[in-house]
């Protein structure tokens, strides 16, 4: 049960008597409690530790005893109460005579600021407003239809609750401190409960997404076995095609030949790319047969792999869901899977907090990711289908190598060119990495990445964005379970944001296509 009006005017008139002037010494996350944060208040010979809970059904204002442990990592509203209110001087503490909304207010070094605390139930906040009613931050992601309560908007207070509000608890203490003492005992049960049951919640998702994810890297797996078993088919096209040479040329779809393999002998039509001569529609059949043949075992050892760990998920998922079923939660059986999920390959990763450096929208969103090769390198991947654009034709140079992923969709991959104009093959070679795991070939065995000059693309009229044609280039087959390409991602967030835009240039004529 949250705390009704009267019994928060109750404890905020009382606060309001023991706390005005206290110096905020301390701003403390809760690891337990998500929605929930502690002031920690100094007044002279005394300090006193302030709880702001917004958990529903134990949304609750009140000073409490312990202090219970913090998350290694504040969330990012946390640290901008640090950066504001700490050595701040609480000058009022007051709450809405018709509302469950609390107002502390702070002199920070001659800067009006006030923490505006909603304690309404499901759609309750804690907000930091300025003098001008500014709101510099919020504990919750706004959830509001009727407010909007973003970070540079102006806080508007909800309207008035109709009705008339639930009285004082029968039992409900004279003194504040019975009633502090009396609010930790009774949500102390309560909040522990909700907290096993929240991540009961929380692990069975993250089981389900394991699953959900693992599932789809074995079809992709089956698709590889497939590919694999059609290799011959590969080697088989490309030798049938050898019969063309000198009636076949770039820009045909299709060429007649025998194929001297079936007892009857018959003339068959096989496709070609257009975009490839003779000799290149050849070698690409050849380097198909070549590059399946290559990745029979590795395919066949991630199946097995991909298998067990898909028996171990399901496992957990059943394990999780009878203890859910049972009524009484196995704190120890939870903690046994809590833990096996975290270690686990396919476990959801963290999400970026709102607010926090990455999700911040201060800095200027760059078109691409920025990564150093081992030779000391810039490559810089396009963020999108746009971005793909406006790397390649207002970032890179005509010199810069350009790479991607052959024959699927992906990112653009930009290698800034050396002034000797000279590109390590390790480089190479950790460009093409990135262009695989930004394609749609990121869960192949073997991944082809094309590359050449960027001076050799051009932006076909009327194409769709991340489209270009390509004239020449090379390839290079990576593997996307290469132990460089997770030393790259970790420089992932180091974007420099000093590469200037520079003006659009048509490249040389098509002799090929890439799609963004």
């Amino acid at each position: 049960m949250a705390l009704s009006l009267p019994e928060l005017q109750d404890l905020a008139h009382a606060l309001a008597e023991a706390l005005v002037d206290a110096r905020c010494q301390r701003v403390r996350a809760l690891q337990s409690h998500p929605q929930a944060l502690v002031l920690g208040l100094r007044t002279p010979g005394q300090s006193h530790d302030l709880l702001i809970d917004l958990s529903p059904g134990a949304t609750r204002l009140h000073r409490i005893a312990d202090l219970p442990p913090q998350p290694q990592t504040p969330p990012a509203f946390v640290m901008l109460l640090r950066k504001w209110l700490v050595g701040a001087r609480l000058v009022a503490f007051a709450t809405h005579a018709d509302d469950r909304i609390t107002q502390l207010a702070f002199d920070a070094g001659g800067h009006p600021l006030r923490l505006i605390a909603e304690l309404t139930g499901n759609h309750g906040n804690l907000l930091l407003v300025d003098a001008d009613d500014r709101i510099l931050g919020t504990l919750v992601s706004n959830k509001s239809r009727v407010r909007d309560l973003r970070p540079g908007r102006t806080w508007v207070p909800p309207a008035p609750p109709t009705g008339t509000p639930p009285p004082r608890r029968a039992d409900w203490p004279n003194t504040l401190p019975e009633r502090e003492r009396f609010l930790e005992q009774t949500y102390a049960g309560q909040t522990s409960e909700d907290d096993e049951s929240e991540r009961l919640r929380t692990t069975l998702r993250a089981v389900r997404a394991a699953l959900k994810r693992a599932k789809r890297r074995r079809q992709a797996l089956e698709r590889d076995a497939e590919n694999v078993r059609q290799a011959d088919a590969h080697k088989r096209h490309a030798e049938l095609l050898q019969q063309a040479y000198g009636r076949a040329k770039r820009g045909d779809r299709f060429v007649e030949v025998v194929d001297y393999y079936a007892a009857d002998q018959p003339r068959v039509r096989l496709p070609l790319d257009p975009a490839l001569d003779l000799q290149g529609n050849i070698d690409r059949a050849f380097h198909q047969y070549r590059r399946f043949t290559r990745g029979a075992d590795t395919v066949a050892e991630r199946i097995a792999s991909t298998d067990r760990g898909l028996e171990a998920l399901e496992e957990m998922r059943d394990a999780l869901d009878a203890i859910a079923s049972s009524g009484a939660i196995d704190a120890e059986a939870l903690d046994a899977i809590a833990e096996a999920i975290a270690r686990h390959p396919d476990a959801p990763k963290r999400k970026v907090e709102p607010g926090s450096r990455r999700g911040s929208s201060e800095a200027p969103r760059l078109p691409y990711h920025r990564f150093e090769s081992v030779d000391g390198l810039d490559i810089l991947v396009g963020r999108g289908s746009s971005d793909n654009d406006t790397l390649t034709f207002r970032v890179a140079r005509g010199r810069d190598r350009w790479l991607h992923a052959a024959d699927v969709p992906g990112s653009h991959v930009i290698i800034r060119t050396p002034a000797n104009g000279e590109i390590p093959h390790a480089t190479l070679i950790e460009a093409a990495l990135l262009a695989a795991h930004y394609s749609k070939a990121r869960t192949d065995t073997v991944v082809t990445v094309r590359h050449t000059d960027r001076k050799h693309l051009r932006k076909p009229k009327g194409a769709a964005a991340g489209r270009v044609s390509v004239a020449g280039g090379k390839t290079v087959d990576v593997r996307p379970d290469d132990p460089r390409l997770s030393a790259l991602l970790a420089q992932q967030g180091r974007g420099r944001q000093d590469d200037p835009p520079r003006s659009r240039r048509a490249g040389a004529s098509d002799g090929g296509s890439a799609d963004g």
